[in-house]
């Protein structure tokens, strides 16, 4: 006989919340003369390391400055990505808040974001709705 299903493990990134290297992406080539798909590119290949704590957001902005021929001034810099990290995907956030709200199944989420993205996510969700807040992951380095 099958057991029945009591948790849902999801991911963050994609999932519950967009991916921010879109939305980053959109906003630097419509500031500054680049282009998108350069752009988004080097977004994801350099956040490997910083999604792996092997860099802080200012090697991560120089890094990507200099990959993309534009210097991008660090403070505006960080705060676009802190605010691209947390948009929810509202119907994926909502549909598991419920299920999770009214005892359906435990939900976890799962992410391999940084640990600024992470922090970020905390602070911008509403303690009202404690069964939806994050907490932050354990480092398994």
């Amino acid at each position: 006989m099958a057991e029945a299903l009591t948790t849902l493990f999801s991911d963050v990134g994609g999932v519950l919340v967009e991916n921010p290297w879109i939305t980053v992406a959109d906003r630097l080539s419509a500031t500054y003369p680049l282009d998108r798909a350069l752009v988004l590119r080097e977004l994801e290949l350099l956040s490997k390391d910083l999604d792996r704590g092997k860099t802080d957001l200012r090697s991560f902005n120089e890094r990507l400055s200099l990959s993309v021929g534009q210097k991008i001034p660090q403070k505006s810099f960080e705060t676009l990505l802190l605010e691209s990290s947390v948009k929810r995907i509202v119907p994926v956030w909502n549909s598991l808040s419920r299920i999770k709200g009214e005892g359906m199944l435990k939900v976890i989420a799962l992410s391999n974001m940084s640990r600024q993205f992470w922090s970020s996510l905390e602070r911008n969700s509403t303690p009202a709705r404690s069964s939806t807040r994050p907490s932050c992951p354990t480092s398994t380095e």
